[in-house]
């Protein structure tokens, strides 16, 4: 599987992924160790995740996974975007009276939104 720069978003997305080739920037390890460091138990979820990864990653003559010059340029792309952690905050008193009054005049306004679904 090959990957191209518009599905490298996607493929970089998932904190597995990022994990495997954080790992592999590091050092060279075999499957075992590597599925070890990145804690995952389900070996199908594993591959998966390996097969995913694509031309990312390449087995060395000892079959170690490596990254190839690819994935070292998407770990340092990794590396100077980090991922963003986002906070979910409560819902205000002020912002849940806005979104119900909003309700109420949508309502009024056009009778359909205060059909129920069935």
């Amino acid at each position: 599987m090959s990957v191209d720069f518009e599905s490298l978003s996607d493929v970089l997305k998932h904190p597995i992924r990022r994990k495997i080739l954080l790992t592999l920037y590091e050092k060279k390890l075999s499957y075992v160790d590597l599925m070890k460091i990145v804690e995952i138990k389900n070996t199908g979820r594993f591959n998966y995740h390996l097969k995913i990864l694509g031309d990312l990653i390449e087995k060395d003559n000892d079959g170690r996974y490596c990254l190839t010059e690819k994935g070292r340029m998407a770990v340092q792309l990794l590396q100077k975007f980090p991922e963003r952690s986002t906070q979910q905050l409560p819902l205000r008193v002020e912002d849940a009276a806005l979104i119900g009054f909003a309700g109420v005049v949508l309502t009024t306004i056009n009778p359909i939104f205060g059909v129920p679904f069935s």
